[in-house]
């Protein structure tokens, strides 16, 4: 699918998206949503385990990292596969094509440019941690905020790009127009509310049935 770096479609979704995930549907590529979540997750964790210890409480850095690193990377992709079915679900309404691994597939690949900026931020925290120890001297500690917002602005505008390369890239895998997409979304989303109302309103009566089924239990002891 690719001859070296300058066409992999890391890098040529950035400016190519419809070129870089039509071929990526035609291949049958399909592993970008696990390897793009197993980054973000590494990055969380190689962030963390860079910062000093003393930012974390008593005995617990090893756990963050950890965590970081395994529920980010489960967490991720659990969202970009469930974003991509919801999306295919509300897509099959309008006449879309793609399946939920095609879109998913999608997603991932959207979501390399904002990924990259938690790369950039483990990198930064590496170099600092590498030049300054533990715990950079009080003189070099304050001006921080300073350079940490054209950082956080960068994050920003590569969170905006990577949901232009969405909007793209799901156009072009479900074979859509701009108002279908449109349409597409707006079923999906209202799906997915109903979903998030559902998974609410069990968590909320949870309780009270585990309360109901304790006293039924009671009943039949008496």
């Amino acid at each position: 699918m690719s001859d070296g770096w300058a066409n992999h479609p890391w890098v040529t979704v950035w400016f190519n998206p419809r070129t870089t995930i039509r071929r990526a549907a035609d291949s049958g590529r399909r592993r970008d949503p696990v390897l793009v979540s197993a980054i973000w997750g590494l990055s969380g964790g190689a962030f963390f385990a860079a910062s000093p210890s003393r930012t974390f409480p008593t005995g617990m850095k090893l756990l963050i990292v950890t965590f970081s690193v395994v529920a980010g990377t489960l967490l991720m992709t659990g969202v970009i596969c469930m974003n991509g079915a919801l999306r295919a679900w509300g897509g099959r309404k309008v006449g879309g094509k793609a399946s939920g691994g095609e879109l998913s597939e999608a997603i991932a690949l959207s979501l390399i440019p904002f990924v990259s900026w938690f790369v950039l931020g483990a990198v930064v925290a590496i170099c600092v941690r590498f030049m300054y120890g533990n715990g950079p001297p009080v003189g070099v500690a304050q001006p921080a905020p300073l350079w940490a917002y054209p950082i956080l602005g960068l994050g920003a505008a590569l969170l905006v790009w990577s949901a232009v390369l969405t909007r793209y890239c799901i156009l072009e895998v479900q074979g859509f127009s701009t108002a279908q997409g449109r349409r597409a979304s707006w079923i999906g989303m209202k799906r997915y509310l109903l979903l998030l109302g559902a998974l609410a309103a069990v968590l909320v009566l949870l309780p009270f049935a585990i309360k109901a089924v304790s006293r039924v239990l009671q009943l039949f002891r008496v």
